[in-house]
């Protein structure tokens, strides 16, 4: 039986599944040091956790994503490094939903604790972003897909290429995305920076020089791989 139960718990990994329902693993989210400025660049990110975005089965994972998070009193702040050998964003000007079907995406889901509902932000290679509210897993309509307004939201790009540009092979970009803790709470329940914080992440590339296509995960389970998938959701802790 015990063998049974390896050799389970072995494909879930082979698979690049790397969570179990009673076992969410959590990340560490670390204050912003005193004084520190808080940019793109910041010396202070060198210091802090790196976390990289796994497989997700199904799909191809050609280059390993990374991604940070830190806080203060106002702000979420969420940074990653995404290699990419083809910089992509057609997104339209005018579009309201959906950014990551037309660009390189991150997206990151953020479920406060004591609330049904929960966001869902998209940011671009080309420095577009949006945040989607769902009230809850199970009540995912049209009605709710469309980009919300959120103050204090804001997002910034480095490239290391061309965008939009498929005959050169480009290197990659980093996002550092500010989130107001208030407007999370502004239809979800307030942040507790004493509890975990459950999060998704998911990376999505286009490249003309990919086979399949590219998508990676923080977590994720055999059975589900939807990033809507709440038992397959991380935490992110507060670090004091």
């Amino acid at each position: 039986m015990k063998s049974l139960i390896w050799m389970v718990l072995l494909l879930f990994l082979i698979a690049g599944c790397r969570t179990l329902p009673d076992d969410p693993p959590q990340f560490r989210m670390v204050p912003v040091p005193a004084g520190s400025r808080v940019s793109i660049d910041a010396p202070f990110w060198e210091q802090l956790p790196v976390y990289e975005l796994g497989p997700v089965p199904g799909y191809v994972r050609r280059f390993p994503v990374r991604v940070q998070f830190a806080y203060d009193r106002e702000m979420l702040y969420f940074r990653f490094e995404a290699p990419d050998d083809d910089l992509l964003d057609e997104a339209p000007e005018d579009l309201t939903s959906g950014l990551y079907l037309f660009a390189d995406a991150l997206e990151l889901f953020v479920r406060p604790r004591g609330s049904r509902g929960y966001w869902e932000f998209h940011f671009t290679s080309g420095g577009r972003f949006g945040a989607i509210h769902f009230p809850s897993r199970g009540r995912r309509m049209p009605s709710n897909v469309a980009y919300l307004p959120m103050k204090g939201l804001a997002f910034e790009t480095k490239l290391d290429g061309t965008l939009n540009e498929m005959s050169d092979r480009d290197r990659g970009w980093i996002g550092l995305a500010r989130i107001p803790f208030s407007g999370i709470a502004d239809r979800c329940a307030p942040v507790d920076t004493d509890q975990p914080l459950p999060v998704q992440v998911t990376s999505i590339a286009y490249s003309v020089y990919a086979d399949r296509d590219e998508k990676s995960q923080l977590t994720c389970m055999p059975e589900d791989r939807d990033p809507h998938y709440l038992p397959a959701w991380g935490e992110l802790v507060f670090a004091k």
